[in-house]
């Protein structure tokens, strides 16, 4: 292993819960009559900052409207979050670069008291030095947050490895000057993570071996 930390995302990432996402945005979408779109067109397009996205689609993404809907989005994410699996392997993954004495953290957009909550629910907290959210339920970019959390670390950027699944998460790592590797189980396709030059990964038992050899 030559890295000294392992930075992860969470949504998409290690849960499975990308499929709960478009089921929200559809509801939204069919109750203000916009266009509906399938699975395939939510993750070869979504994006961040998620306000973006939604513009795209046709929201009126006004301050207030787009604060209530992130508002009525979380609400629902949260009833239905606890359905939702984590990513075949993500888990065995952390334990196993737990077992070498590699510290980990998770870095998401989501809001840091209901990731908090996610993680000790889904079993990954024992493994975290750091769970680091956003301050608000906006899905706005993590990439001012992941700058300021990477320099707290101390630790050589070309030594760390971020883990995520869309090419937000290849943006931090550019900007901090960290690897990055992608798994194609989350919020974007595979075509559209290959767009980057990162490594994308099919599986997590495949970016195992490449870690690993």
């Amino acid at each position: 292993m030559r890295y000294k930390h392992i930075i992860w995302d969470w949504n998409g990432t290690v849960v499975n819960d990308s499929w709960l996402s478009f089921e929200i945005l559809e509801s939204f979408l069919d109750r203000l009559g916009l266009k509906k779109i399938t699975l395939q067109d939510y993750r070869d397009n979504f994006s961040f900052p998620v306000i973006d996205f939604y513009r795209k689609l046709g929201f009126d993404i006004s301050k207030d409207r787009f604060d209530r809907l992130g508002e009525d989005f979380i609400k629902r994410f949260r009833a239905k979050e606890r359905e939702c699996k984590l990513n075949p392997g993500a888990l065995e993954l952390m334990e196993k670069i737990g077992s070498l004495g590699v510290g980990q953290s998770v870095l998401s957009a989501y809001q840091k008291d209901c990731l908090k909550d996610a993680v000790k629910f889904f079993g990954a907290e024992k493994y975290m030095s750091n769970i680091v959210g956003l301050d608000d339920v906006k899905a706005n970019t993590k990439l001012e947050t992941g700058k300021a959390f990477i320099s707290s670390l101390g630790v050589d950027p070309s030594e760390i490895l971020i883990i995520g699944d869309t090419d937000h998460d290849f943006a931090v790592a550019s900007s901090c000057k960290t690897d990055c590797f992608l798994i194609a189980l989350g919020h974007q396709s595979f075509s559209r993570l290959s767009k980057t030059s990162a490594r994308v990964f099919e599986s997590f038992e495949d970016m195992s071996k490449a870690l690993f050899g």
